[in-house]
């Protein structure tokens, strides 16, 4: 790939980022309340409530309140100030200061939280994107197997904090097999814990995956190179899977690098639901307690995760498919 699309890629994943910081800080300052007594709590001090106020410049516009927590927040290592609270990133600190829910700095927080977020982000992609292909390729077949396409679609149509309670209701607390909550202590526990969050994301994501393989492999079917291939002694199956399996998962593969936003929002619920510790059950915790720097944290989290995915899987689409990378030259 050449220097000027790599610059255009990164200053795109920084724009959408500042952007999405600035606007989820606007709009959670228009939020009504006092966002110092609710950070202070209910026993705090009058006095505590309005040094809490000054100390993040509450009183003030928005605006000023954002480009001074940028300025904390992204900063060279060498400047002159308490780096207690930073984490590492280069010749660059992080800090997104520190937590008044849970008393502790923002970026300690975000060490714990982002690793299991990513983990489950790149195992339901992966597991819907095989799915997908798997069984968009059997739902070719006339018969039942053509069910599939439909059936999926309608898992999918499913919200996901409906289908994830019920599969919570059935296997972890009726029958059992899974864990009511997520436990992370062990390789064992971690595992078990992610069958019910993972089975959920993959079912309300998956339907239209098989019904854009399903339609891609029949067209794969009629392809001059499928053809040539049974022609040589292939079976139909084997030709069609052995010579077009690489663009199928190209496609399906740009569809999961858009699909990254959605996977955000559905994992903040099924985090919750299951209590699997990540960034989106920490965001939640964060708003309920009106904690403006986990917040704001975890939307430059977000953020930059979601454009980075779509950066990944567009590099990814033009390594399994080089044609997708001329049509991009060409356009």
């Amino acid at each position: 790939m050449k220097a000027a699309p790599m610059i255009r890629a990164a200053l795109r994943v920084v724009a959408v980022v500042a952007a999405a910081w600035a606007l989820s800080f606007a709009l959670f300052s228009s939020l009504p309340g006092d966002s110092a007594r609710a950070m202070a709590g209910a026993q705090a001090s009058r006095a505590d409530v309005d040094t809490l106020r000054r100390s993040l410049l509450l009183d003030a516009p928005w605006f000023l309140r954002l480009a001074r927590h940028a300025r904390n927040s992204v900063h060279p290592a060498t400047i002159a100030m308490d780096h207690g609270d930073c984490a590492t990133l280069g010749p660059m600190h992080l800090n997104f200061g520190h937590s008044t829910v849970y008393r502790r700095p923002v970026t300690a927080l975000l060490r714990q939280r982002v690793g299991p977020s990513l983990a489950l982000a790149v195992t339901v992609s992966a597991a819907a994107t095989s799915l997908g292909l798997l069984l968009g390729f059997y739902s070719r077949k006339h018969g039942r197997a053509r069910s599939l396409v439909p059936a999926s679609r309608i898992v999918s149509a499913v919200p996901a904090f409906a289908l994830g309670i019920a599969l919570h209701e059935v296997f972890a607390r009726r029958l059992g097999w899974l864990p009511l909550e997520a436990s992370l202590d062990s390789f064992g526990s971690t595992l078990r814990s992610a069958v019910l969050p993972v089975a959920t994301l993959t079912a309300t994501v998956v339907g239209p995956y098989v019904a854009v393989a399903h339609e891609r492999w029949k067209e794969l079917e009629r392809a001059p190179f499928v053809i040539a291939a049974i022609a040589r002694g292939d079976s139909p199956a084997r030709a069609l899977w052995r010579h077009g399996n690489r663009q199928v998962a190209a496609h399906l593969i740009g569809m999961a690098s858009l699909d990254a936003g959605t996977l955000v929002g559905g994992a903040v619920l099924t985090e919750r639901l299951f209590r699997w510790p990540g960034l989106g059950s920490l965001a939640v915790e964060g708003l309920l307690g009106r904690d403006v720097m986990v917040i704001s944290a975890a939307v430059v989290v977000a953020a930059t995760g979601v454009v980075v995915a779509n950066v990944a899987g567009n590099l990814l689409v033009m390594a399994l498919d080089p044609r997708a990378a001329d049509s991009d030259r060409r356009a």
